[in-house]
């Protein structure tokens, strides 16, 4: 689609009653390249990404590092610990900071998102609160499908929950809302 869409770009840029619908054109085609190349990074199955163990101190660090530098997060005391977890490193830090962004979204200014985690021997609850406003019963019902989004358009693409979702569920656990 690239190719053909720069070659019509090339061939139809100069006539008035199609410059702008291929400069539209010229600019969703960038955008979807974007959504998959960013799809196809928070996959695992294409990054190849085996099951490592690390401690929650190290998990924090690795979700803190990523995040724009006015994000404010508030990590319970498990973060600190040497408490370990098994399981695809870079998809659960990607989750998490997905639903940390969008907590962040949510809450505009002011607002805070938490962080929480109950370690048990078989398995790791995350909780990411926000103090936002909350959900419609309508949206609530919708998020997680892939592309389906509540923000103004150029604010998210509705995968972060999906792709959230996604990973959840190859490792055995669920999202809940």
């Amino acid at each position: 689609l690239s190719l053909i869409g720069e070659e019509l770009f090339r061939v139809l840029s100069d006539d008035p009653f199609w410059k702008e619908d291929m400069a539209v054109m010229r600019d969703e085609l960038a955008r979807c390249s974007g959504i998959l190349q960013r799809m196809r990074g928070s996959s695992t199955e294409l990054q190849g990404e085996s099951p490592s163990t690390f401690t929650m101190r190290d998990l924090r660090d690795d979700i803190c590092s990523s995040l724009d530098e006015a994000t404010v997060v508030s990590f319970d005391g498990s973060f600190d610990g040497t408490a370990t977890v098994s399981t695809l490193r870079r998809s659960l830090v990607a989750s998490l900071q997905s639903l940390i962004r969008n907590g962040v979204q949510a809450c505009s200014s002011g607002g805070q998102v938490v962080c929480e985690t109950d370690v048990r021997p078989a398995e790791v609850i995350f909780t990411v609160r926000d103090s936002g406003m909350g959900m419609s019963h309508e949206v609530r019902e919708r998020a997680g499908e892939p592309f389906f989004t509540s923000k103004e358009p150029g604010k998210g693409m509705g995968l972060g929950l999906y792709l959230t979702k996604l990973f959840a569920l190859q490792v055995g656990g669920h999202v809940e809302i």
